[in-house]
């Protein structure tokens, strides 16, 4: 579906036509919402249960590499060759995903007629979080604390500019520095889920972004020479690149473990939703205070959000190794309803 929406964009040919350009991202990202319901149900069914943070640590350190490396690809075949260059290397890359998806070899879970209203199957996803411990808590302390971000996001070019006194150019370098912690992390994820537990993992990696955003208040509330300013910034974004992946291995690790085969595209689904929209809003309404209010506060903000977001998921360790998994039957692949 990707293949044929992504080479459309290639039409357009003037200003004008900036809009078709919005509808195609509309597209691009709504399909990342139904192909990642389909992965989660996916790997869950793939992968036994003791697997399974490995298998998401894997996925995540697959991300972020490719997340240091596309830009770098783009902008040097945007140069050499053009953004229809560009639009046709992803839409082949999708296609050659889409091929080597259809030699997967696998089992799926058996459909389970459902005799509810569409509605009820609808919300399906969100009756399984209120009702399983502690998956339903660690979802409002995720969003929450995905949520705070978006107030970080606003500020990061005051950031730059006033806090450290760099050139916004500075800033792909530093969320180069980022991805280089997400690796790390990624690769760490399951050691540190297996110690830890999912729980403690999650609040951790959130109390850790916490603390890596306190540098960027140091830098811009005292004097500091530019090049420390920028040294204690390359720390905070490397310590916030690290908890990422270990929040969110641990998180996705923790439901599919906890979600029945026929409902992991629902609770992938529902939680996407749960994390994406209350960041979404934050972005808006930091947008629009932004020009007056100061950064630093905008940032602030989101260390307290971290913090008690990371401290909320504290409180649900006792479940740490209580939760079990949600069936005990051997590997086999979900629905990839969502």
């Amino acid at each position: 579906t990707m293949v044929p929406i992504i080479l459309s964009a290639g039409f357009v040919q003037h200003a004008s036509g900036i809009w078709f350009i919005y509808v195609v991202t509309f597209c691009y990202g709504a399909m990342s919402f139904l192909t990642g319901a389909a992965q989660s149900g996916l790997v869950r069914d793939l992968l036994t249960d003791d697997e399974l943070a490995g298998g998401n640590g894997l996925l995540s350190t697959i991300d972020q590499v490719f997340r240091l490396i596309s830009p770098l690809v783009g902008t040097a075949l945007y140069v050499a060759a053009g953004p229809r260059a560009i639009l046709a290397l992803t839409a082949g890359c999708f296609a050659v995903t889409a091929l080597l998806l259809t030699r997967l070899e696998v089992t799926e879970t058996p459909p389970e007629r459902s005799h509810d209203s569409y509605w009820a199957d609808l919300a399906g996803g969100l009756h399984h979080l209120r009702r399983t411990a502690p998956l339903g808590a660690l979802t409002i302390m995720l969003a929450i604390g995905v949520g705070a971000t978006g107030l970080a996001n606003v500020a990061v070019f005051p950031l730059m500019e006033q806090g450290l006194g760099v050139a916004p150019a500075m800033l792909g370098v530093l969320v180069s520095l980022q991805g280089v912690g997400s690796v790390i992390g990624g690769i760490s994820a399951a050691a540190v889920i297996r110690r830890l537990h999912e729980p403690m993992t999650i609040a951790g990696g959130l109390l850790l972004m916490g603390i890596g955003m306190v540098p960027f208040v140091v830098a811009g509330a005292v004097e500091l020479p530019s090049g420390l300013a920028l040294a204690f910034a390359i720390v905070g974004w490397a310590l916030v690149g690290l908890a990422v992946p270990w929040t969110v291995v641990a998180f996705i690790t923790l439901r599919q473990r906890l979600t029945p085969p026929r409902l992991q595209g629902r609770v992938s689904a529902t939680t996407n939703i749960a994390l994406n929209l209350p960041q979404t809003l934050t972005v808006l309404v930091g947008a629009a205070i932004i020009g007056v209010l100061d950064y630093r506060l905008l940032i602030v903000a989101t260390i307290v959000g971290l913090l008690l977001a990371g401290g909320g998921a504290l409180r649900t360790r006792r479940h740490a190794v209580t939760a079990g998994p949600a069936t005990t039957a051997g590997p086999v692949a979900a629905e990839s309803d969502c």
